[in-house]
């Protein structure tokens, strides 16, 4: 990636614009929808956007807390 590119896609990270950062990323370095959101995920860290601890785990624990609520109420329901 060129660095106008790498400028491009920091600033888009910075701005909070992930999505625009990786459909960046995926054309200037052909890179999957994974690979390209790992990788954006990783800037943002270097960049000091995000704590390590948190990249990539976005939604994981909602899900979990989620489904245990659903699945105690069917406990109570059926049981």
């Amino acid at each position: 990636m060129e660095q106008g590119d790498t400028e491009r896609v920091a600033a888009l990270l910075r701005q909070g614009k992930k999505i625009e950062a990786i459909k960046i990323l995926r054309e200037t370095e052909n890179l999957s929808l994974v690979d390209a959101k790992a990788r954006a995920e990783q800037l943002q860290v270097e960049l000091g956007l995000v704590n390590p601890s948190q990249s990539g785990q976005s939604g994981c624990s909602t899900s979990v807390v989620v489904l245990a609520a659903v699945l105690s109420v069917i406990y109570l329901v059926l049981g």
